[in-house]
């Protein structure tokens, strides 16, 4: 029996993980229930921008003193942190749900990749713009399904930068109200994403209706083809009028060379000379002279 003792000890500990796992998850289950139906119970409770920034503040103030083990306080129908119809939840820098009361499976989900029915990256844009401004606070816009809906719709959300020790959370609180969208949009003109996932039918209008304006102006650029009428460019082919330069040959008529060829022939009278010299012979008389001893 010794020998099987640790095996035993193995078992029970494994069995009491796997009891308190299960316990944990039915709690979190229950909870999560109970938020939500206090959400739907005090929706028509009066609720404000400044309401929720107080209640994400007071929420930031808790966190910051206890960290993690402040999480159940923002869970249940006893929580103060569920209040108007809406809730707060905690997620970190880094991408991940650490706490959400009305739907505990996000918990532990990568958060910056999570995108809205339009495509917004909401959860990435609250990190950049917390992190980005002075007091670590900012109002964020985004789709999303309010507690007993089945539907998204528009809701405004404000979120806190906050720490505890080494560790950074993110406290967040919204409503889906029209009036305090409009009021928030109106006083803090929050930047919201406007990127839209492709599969929207509201957005092929959008994208078809620029594209056809560019078609009709196709058309604009074929007037343009009297480039062609312009062709009288051809008409300054006078240049080839400019051929009088052959009239230039006239440089042949120099060819009067030829005619002071002719000239050079009068020269001929140095034949003329020649005779001249024959009167020369004159000198043949002295040898006559001595004949006459």
């Amino acid at each position: 029996m010794e020998k099987f003792r640790p095996y035993l000890l193995a078992g029970a500990i494994l069995l009491g993980l796997t009891s308190f796992a299960y316990l944990r998850a039915t709690n979190v289950d229950d909870l999560a229930e109970e938020s939500s139906a206090k959400c739907v119970a005090t929706e028509n409770d009066s609720i404000s921008a400044d309401l929720i920034t107080q209640k994400v503040r007071e929420g930031a103030v808790l966190i910051e003193k206890e960290g993690e083990a402040a999480f159940p306080k923002f869970r249940g129908k006893d929580s103060s942190f569920i209040f108007s119809g809406t809730y707060i939840w905690i997620h970190s820098p880094d991408g991940l749900f650490v706490m959400h009361p009305v739907k505990p499976k996000l918990e532990g989900r990568e958060s910056n990749k999570l995108r809205d029915v339009k495509g917004n990256y909401f959860i990435a844009e609250m990190n950049r713009k917390v992190k980005t401004d002075a007091r670590g606070e900012a109002w964020v816009k985004y789709m999303w399904v309010k507690p007993g809906d089945n539907k998204p719709t528009e809701k405004m959300s404000f979120v806190k930068l906050v720490k505890n020790g080494n560790k950074e959370y993110i406290v967040g609180c919204g409503t889906h109200s029209i009036k305090i969208i409009a009021e928030v949009e109106k006083l803090y003109q929050p930047e919201t994403i406007i990127a839209v996932a492709p599969e929207t039918k509201d957005e092929a209008p959008t994208t078809a209706a620029p594209e056809k304006p560019a078609e009709v102006a196709t058309p604009v650029v074929e007037p343009a083809k009297p480039a062609d009428v312009a062709k009288p460019a051809e008409v300054a082919k006078p240049a080839e009028v400019a051929k009088p330069a052959e009239v230039a040959k006239p440089a042949e008529v120099a060819k009067p060379a030829d005619v002071v060829a002719p000239v050079a022939e009068p020269a001929k009278p140095a034949d003329v000379v020649a005779p001249v010299a024959e009167p020369a012979k004159p000198a043949e008389q002295p040898t006559q002279a001595p004949a006459q001893k």
